[in-house]
């Protein structure tokens, strides 16, 4: 091989390693913004990811941790349909609680009533990552009827 000849696979390597990186860089930008602290509310519902308090009329709502996922993943035959345990942080500005929540069990907060209606995504045969998981809580009761 001749000087030119290494120097243009060199010229060409170099840009390939570029291209790679800016490609990765903006893979990793796109998952930052998907994963961004952001509260979706609909009327009585808010979904938000672990950390990230979601209001509902005074009802402040965050989920602070999974302590357990032991749903049934599909595809796979299972005793029982598992449940998710989260650990969940509500307020209202003056009262504050810490409680252990699991989908379709409502609690009640001062004069409203709160549930996790669901938990996303759905359940997979690798354990999922805590910034993967979804969680939708309704509430009720006072104003928000």
């Amino acid at each position: 091989m001749n000087t030119k000849s290494v120097g243009i696979a060199l010229t060409i390597a170099t840009l390939l390693l570029a291209v790679f990186f800016l490609f990765n860089s903006y893979l990793y930008n796109e998952k930052q913004d998907e994963n961004s602290a952001t509260a979706a509310t609909v009327p009585g519902a808010v979904t938000m990811s672990l950390g990230v308090s979601g209001t509902i009329s005074t009802i402040s709502i965050t989920p602070r941790a999974v302590v357990s996922d032991s749903r049934c993943p599909a595809g796979v035959q299972c005793v029982t349909a598992g449940t998710v345990e989260l650990r969940v942080e509500v307020s209202d500005g003056t009262l504050s609680s810490t409680v252990l929540v699991e989908p379709n069990q409502p609690f009640d907060f001062g004069d409203y009533t709160v549930v996790l209606d669901a938990v996303e995504p759905a359940a997979s045969q690798t354990p999922l990552q805590d910034d993967a998981y979804r969680f939708t809580f309704a509430v009720s009761g006072a104003t928000t009827e």
